[in-house]
């Protein structure tokens, strides 16, 4: 149960950073399409909401930075090592 659980978090957490980013991409590429149209106010606000969207990425990553780098981490790989041999068999 706990490695199903640790499998759920671990793609739930990739599917999120995935979703941002492309949400991010889209947002640089509407960006530049209204750049080179020479559309200044709707290129400044897609700045700014490209601002925002970038410092809650970085927050995010920086998060599970954290999170992945701590000896807890390290302590949940012992254990889904040591008892993936009692699941398996």
């Amino acid at each position: 149960m706990t490695h199903r659980a640790l499998e759920l978090g671990a793609k739930a957490v990739h599917s999120q950073m995935l979703q941002m980013s492309q949400n991010f991409n889209r947002l640089q590429r509407a960006y530049q399409d209204a750049e080179q149209s020479g559309q200044t106010p709707v290129a400044q606000q897609i700045q700014e909401r490209m601002d925002v969207m970038m410092s809650s990425y970085l927050c995010f990553k920086v998060y599970l930075k954290l999170i992945l780098c701590s000896t807890d981490v390290g302590l949940i790989d012992d254990f889904i090592f040591v008892t993936g041999g009692f699941v398996s068999t």
